[in-house]
């Protein structure tokens, strides 16, 4: 095992030598067979190629990726003549257990060469994945995902992708004291608050004031009425005394309806012609 591995590693070594991609027919065949022949190491084997694959610079990565290929396909069809299903119980040295495990390091390695690859090797990448979905050689699923990372517009590296706009408050780089705004600032923001606070206070409709409705005058009778719209204003005089005397009340032009008293109103006293005591008509002696 030790050989093989060493084998292995030397040739994906001397790939890096040759010129972009780092492709060779003779080389690919070559570490195809060794790791056909050393399927009992493939876990081995397998963790070198990867290691080998991140290693490599952006322009070689590709030259990795056909080796990958041509061991998968490979390991597919023995898998298939073997009976072994290929799945995560698949027993390791095994070609089912080989392909299992580089198709799950498989993404891993695709968005490597998607990020870093050459432009010029793009198309390249994509005819490999075309051939990765007529033989099946992986699932459906992760097919598809390679291939819209593949037809995504590439993002220029000049083009900005900070959002227009002026940048969040305290967005400065870091280790650097942030921009606090100028003294002039601070009162136009403050005049145009004060401006916004007068717009609404404008044009906001004023509050709804409810007005209770008047209270219905109070009607009098019309005998009633008649008495009083003939009543003289009583009018207060102020005399030298401490004491004001009483105004003068001249009796109404009608009477007020009212019960009939059992005596004259005003009571006069018959022999005198003066007014009696308001104690004696009390006791009916002024009668």
């Amino acid at each position: 095992m030790s050989s093989a591995v060493a084998d292995l590693e030397s040739g994906l070594n001397a790939m890096q030598n040759l010129k972009p991609p780092g492709v060779s027919g003779s080389r690919i065949a070559a570490l195809t067979a060794l790791c056909v022949n050393n399927v009992q190491s493939e876990s081995v084997l397998i963790q070198k190629i990867y290691t080998h694959f991140k290693k490599a610079p952006a322009t070689h990565k590709l030259g990795v990726l056909y080796v990958v290929d041509s061991v998968t396909r490979k390991w597919v069809d023995q898998a298939k003549q073997h009976g072994q299903p290929i799945n995560s119980s698949a027993q390791d040295g095994t070609y089912a257990a080989g392909v299992h495990r580089v198709t799950e390091l498989l993404p891993v390695l695709m968005n490597d060469i998607t990020q870093n690859a050459p432009g010029e090797q793009k198309e390249k990448i994509k005819k490999l994945v075309d051939i990765w979905e007529k033989g099946q050689t992986f699932p459906m699923t992760m097919i598809e995902s390679f291939k819209q990372k593949l037809n995504a517009p590439p993002v220029s590296q000049n083009e900005s992708t900070t959002p227009v706009g002026s940048p969040p408050p305290g967005a400065g780089l870091p280790g650097l004291p942030e921009a606090k705004p100028s003294a002039a600032q601070a009162p136009n923001d403050i005049m145009e608050a004060l401006a916004n606070i007068a717009r609404q206070n404008i044009t906001a409709p004023p509050p709804s004031v409810s007005v209770p409705a008047a209270a219905t005058p109070f009607s009098l009778p019309l005998t009633q009425q008649g008495a009083v719209a003939q009543q003289p204003t009583l009018q207060t005089t102020q005399s030298q005394s401490s004491t004001p005397a009483p105004a003068p009340f001249s009796a109404v032009a009608h009477p007020i309806n009212a019960p009939n008293l059992p005596y004259q109103y005003p009571p006069t006293d018959t022999t005198s012609g003066s007014r009696p005591d308001s104690a004696l008509c009390a006791s009916g002696d002024c009668k």
